[in-house]
Order: C-alpha cells, then sequence, then structure tokens
C-alpha cells in the first residue's frame, strides 16, 4: 500500500506499474487513515512493515502509540506572540483542534528551533495552563478565533541553542522536565507485541499505578532537601510545587524503569534541580558548575550522579523539553468542556479571562519576580524578565 498526502499523476501510473494492492492520494492525516484502514482488514501493528522518506513519515510512526496525532511546529527567532506562532504553522492549530474535539486523546506537540530569548513570548500563555491547570486558558488567533489550550495537550519543545538551558527563564524551568535525546538501534522481536494506543485517561491510571508501587527513597528525597538547605544558607531557595510534583511523577517512572534508586535520583537531578540550580544567583557567584560538583560530592557522592555531572559540562543541543501538566491532570466536568467547545456568546460570561485576545498572566510573572528578588541585578535576568512580563490586565 502507498499513501501520499499529495496528488500526481506520475506516481500514480508508476503505481499501475507495479501492481501495489492499495493506493492513496491526498491522505493528510496518514495516522487516522492507517488506523482504520488497518481495523477493515483486520491487521495488526505488528504485521504491518512501515517505510517513509520524511520528518512528517517518523511522526506517523510515533502517533502509533497515541489517541492522537503528533504535530510538527516550527519557530522563529523573532516570534513575540502565539499568534505569530500559529500563523505560521497550521499545525499547531490542529494540534488545538483535535486536543480540544476530545478530552481524552492524548496529542503531542513538538515544536523546534525554540531559543531562550524569545520562547516566553510565544508560550507564555501554554506556561501558565500547566501551573494553573484548573483556570481555561485561551488566545485569539490573528482570524479572531477563540483557541482553548486543553490539559490533553503535550508539548515538547526542542531547543536550537547549546546554551538553552542556562540562558532559559525560571519560569519556563519551573515547569518543564528536561529530557536528553537518546536514540539506539534495537533488534526487532518476533514476538507478537500488542500497543494499546495511550489517552489522557490511561496515561492517568499508569500514573497512578507507578506511584502507587515505585517511588523514590527517603533518604533520596532527603539527599535533595539537603541541595535545597545549603543553597538556602546563601540564598532563598525552594522547589515549587509544580517542581516537586514533576520530580515525584518522574522518579516512579525512573525507579520502575531501572530499580535502582541512585539511578532514579541522578535522573531527577538531570530532569529538574540542576537546571534550577544554575538559575541562581549562588551558582554564578561560586565559581558555578564547581559549585555544584561540590554540593554533589558533598551530599550524595560523586560516583554516584554519572549522568547528571555529564549534563553539568555540557548541555546537548538537541535535547527537548517537556511542558509537564500535574502528576494526575485535574478533571474538568462537562459543564468546563462545555464551556470551552461553546459559541463566543457563551464564551462572554468568562470574559475575565478575556480582554483584547490578551489573557491575564500574573501568575506567570509573580511567579518570575518572586524569585528574582533573591538575585542580583544581571543581564541574564533583564532578558528573562523581559520575555516572560506580557502585559498585566484585570482576570
Amino acid at each position: 500500500m502507498i499513501l501520499t498526502g499529495r496528488s500526481s499523476v506520475a506516481t500514480e501510473k508508476r503505481v499501475k506499474e507495479l501492481n501495489v494492492d492499495y493506493f492513496f492520494q491526498n491522505i493528510k492525516d496518514k495516522h487516522t487513515f492507517l488506523m482504520k484502514f488497518m481495523n477493515v482488514k483486520k491487521l495488526a501493528i505488528s504485521e504491518i512493515g512501515y517505510i517513509g522518506d520524511d520528518l512528517n513519515d517518523l511522526l506517523e510512526q510515533i502517533s502509533l502509540y497515541f489517541t492522537g496525532n503528533v504535530y510538527l511546529s516550527k519557530a522563529k527567532n523573532n516570534y513575540q506572540s502565539e499568534q505569530e506562532l500559529l500563523s505560521d504553522n497550521p499545525s499547531l492549530k490542529e494540534a488545538l483542534d483535535q486536543a480540544n474535539g476530545n478530552r481524552d486523546k492524548l496529542v503531542i506537540s513538538i515544536i523546534t528551533n525554540v531559543r531562550s530569548k524569545n520562547v516566553n513570548s510565544y508560550m507564555k500563555r501554554f506556561i501558565t495552563k500547566i501551573n494553573r491547570p484548573e483556570k481555561k486558558i485561551a488566545f485569539k488567533s490573528n482570524e479572531g478565533e477563540i483557541l482553548f489550550i486543553p490539559n490533553n495537550l503535550l508539548t515538547i519543545l526542542v531547543p536550537s541553542e547549546e546554551e538553552f538551558i542556562d540562558q532559559a527563564s525560571r519560569a519556563l524551568l519551573n515547569v518543564s522536565v528536561f529530557m536528553p535525546l537518546e536514540i539506539s538501534r534495537i533488534e526487532p522481536s518476533e514476538e507478537d507485541i500488542s500497543r494499546n494506543p495511550i489517552s489522557l485517561s490511561s496515561l492517568d491510571e499508569i500514573v497512578y499505578l507507578l506511584k502507587k508501587n515505585y517511588y523514590l527513597s527517603e533518604d533520596s528525597y532527603k539527599k535533595i532537601d539537603e541541595l535545597e538547605d545549603n543553597i538556602s544558607m546563601k540564598e532563598e531557595f525552594k522547589l515549587s510545587n509544580k517542581s516537586v510534583l514533576q520530580i515525584e511523577t518522574y522518579s516512579s517512572l525512573y525507579t520502575y524503569l531501572s530499580n535502582d534508586d541512585l539511578d532514579t535520583l541522578d535522573n531527577i537531578l538531570l530532569a529538574k534541580v540542576v537546571p534550577l540550580i544554575k538559575k541562581t544567583s549562588t551558582y554564578k557567584k561560586e565559581e558555578g558548575d564547581k559549585f555544584i560538583l561540590s554540593l554533589f560530592d558533598k551530599i550524595i557522592g560523586e560516583s554516584n550522579f554519572n549522568r547528571a555531572q555529564k549534563y553539568i559540562a555540557k548541555v546537548s543541543v538537541s535535547t527537548p523539553f517537556i511542558l509537564q501538566e500535574d502528576v494526575l491532570p485535574i478533571e474538568e466536568n462537562n459543564d468546563s468542556i462545555n464551556n470551552e467547545n461553546s459559541s463566543n456568546e457563551n464564551i462572554k460570561e468568562d470574559d475575565s479571562l478575556l480582554e483584547n485576545g490578551e489573557l491575564e498572566t500574573n501568575s506567570l510573572n509573580d511567579e518570575e519576580n518572586n524569585q528574582d528578588k533573591s538575585e542580583e541585578g544581571t543581564e541574564d535576568k533583564k532578558e528573562d524578565d523581559e520575555a516572560s512580563s506580557p502585559s498585566k490586565e484585570g482576570e
């Protein structure tokens, strides 16, 4: 079978010469089409061999693991709003539409070419939504359409600069999980493995079971507390509630995968703790990386944090950030869902959240400003403040 998103007379002629059984053109949503085709033909994923020649084809394969699709967007260095990102990337609009259309679908939005200098400008409402998942957060497109940001949209940011982590704002780091991208070849299995696409509800169930059965030891949590306490002796430093929730979730996942408490702690330090420590004024005053390494050696033991140590030395350009919701996203009742999909007339009831197409983002500003109080004025701080300080409006 050949699936193509375009129409070509030459391709059609060649397909006939090759006696291909099935040939479909103008298929924009290959994932959905393939799922329906497999259902009609009673085929399992293990019976399908997939060959593609573009990044979109890879995303189609990844989409097989989720009930929603995987969408790819590319940011530009001069973006200052969500509208600009949306205008150049119809795929983001498709992702929002699909996620809002079915609140149990897990939809993935990958944004590449992300730079620290302006990412807060076009991701500010996404960051606000993650900080306040119970709130209805939206923005207006250039055409005036109101687009809500749902809890079942998972956003992955792929930086385009090596120093992204060091230069990213504290507001972004607080809602993000830093994960190095590691790709390796595996031998195909002869075993017939069935894959059930993951929905939001099934993800919630997986997370619940992981947290119930796998968790970081009390001793390891004490080590994280000691790191906090040691830095707090020099300046105010405390992991946010969002960061703590993310640590709980990912420590359960890592413990399940490795069954090694020290390895889990190492991954948590890499994913959440080190990036936040590197934003402190103490880090900048105390010889930077040497300060963190000495802390780790004192509290954890140098031989126990191999991955975190490598990260401190250098951050990979291909390292994505995952903007992560709470451990178990807050359930939205039917009224809330209906309101978000309602007409503009019904939306007027929530005009306190919308004013001239701009959403109130004080929580993002407050969080950034409160943390900045513990630091001296630096150029890095000024850039962060400019990137994450949209105009304040009434809520």
